[in-house]
């Protein structure tokens, strides 16, 4: 399918749409090259695309940016928009031992084990091999403090980050993992 533009005629020059398109094809030509198929929209105000990934993981990828305003005036400064950027990467991961995981940032009233001093882990098994590979793996990620949440569940692995940034490098390392 690939992707589409849905922009208007008066949007195409905007540098707001100009950036939309070239992550939104950086994404699909990542996919792409992965032997995956990749589909989704972008115009100037928002993008979203999803891509799946024919590993032994069977990666699915999903990208979304939106703009939002609080008058709903589109014209107004960027002082008055709101921008949501997200992302989420979602494999079954197979023969496994690891227990289930979830990993979001630090809260006073949980009882998990501490990852540093923004993030902890409620996990039986927060020191299992696949727990530490991932951790090492999107380290980058923690450092930044993008990540939205880590899920692992009845072997599927959710990642969902809060930024614009594609971290292919990561997904590249993730597709070995």
């Amino acid at each position: 399918m690939g992707l589409k533009s849905d922009a208007s005629s008066d949007e195409l020059t905007s540098p707001y749409y100009i950036q939309n398109k070239m992550i939104c094809e950086e994404f699909e030509q990542f996919i792409l090259r992965n032997n995956g198929t990749v589909k989704g929209k972008f115009n100037a105000w928002s993008y979203v695309v999803y891509g799946k990934i024919p590993h032994q993981n069977k990666w699915e990828f999903k990208i979304k940016k939106s703009t939002y305003t609080s008058n709903g005036n589109l014209l107004l400064s960027s002082k008055k928009q709101s921008l949501q950027a997200t992302s989420i990467w979602f494999a079954k991961i197979f023969e496994t031992d690891c227990s289930n995981f979830l990993i979001e940032k630090s809260k006073w009233y949980k009882q998990s084990k501490k990852i540093n001093s923004y993030y902890s882990i409620q996990s039986k098994t927060p020191n299992h091999p696949l727990i530490k590979s991932l951790l090492k793996i999107i380290a980058p990620i923690f450092e930044a403090k993008n990540i939205w949440r880590i899920s692992y569940k009845n072997n599927e692995l959710k990642i969902e980050t809060r930024s614009e940034k594609l971290e292919l490098n990561i997904i590249e390392q993730l597709l070995i993992f």
